[in-house]
């Protein structure tokens, strides 16, 4: 299997990753090393635990991170977008760097209103 792609959904208490390739998602594995378990030096051997034997060496493989993992106290912070906006394009991803040449991460930020309050961060994105 060589995915073309990864999507992860990393929350406070859990990480959740997809394989996916044209057809759709062709693996998929998930872990409780959720963000609030996690130091700075942590995110990338947690996400290598799951993901490592997905990725082929000699190749770059994106991975599409979203939740607390762009929150201000995860891996790398990804500023809220306010609404109403277009859907996430490339330049507004946040990009993390990493020590595994087989890894291109970008983190989705969350979305915030004004009016009334609110914010979301996570799958919902």
């Amino acid at each position: 299997m060589t995915p073309d792609w990864i999507a992860a959904d990393w929350g406070t208490s859990n990480l959740r990753v997809w394989a996916l390739d044209a057809g759709g998602i062709v693996a998929e594995a998930a872990s409780d090393r959720g963000m609030g378990s996690l130091t700075p030096a942590d995110y990338e051997p947690a996400l290598l635990e799951l993901i490592g034997d997905w990725l082929p060496s000699g190749r770059v493989t994106p991975v599409l991170a979203c939740g607390m993992v762009g929150a201000r106290q995860g891996w790398r912070e990804a500023a809220y977008r306010p609404v109403p906006c277009t859907p996430v394009a490339a330049d507004a991803l946040t990009p993390v760097p990493t020590t595994d040449p087989r890894l291109r991460i970008s983190v989705a930020p969350g979305l915030c209103q004004a009016s009334p309050a609110d914010v979301m961060r996570g799958e919902e994105t």
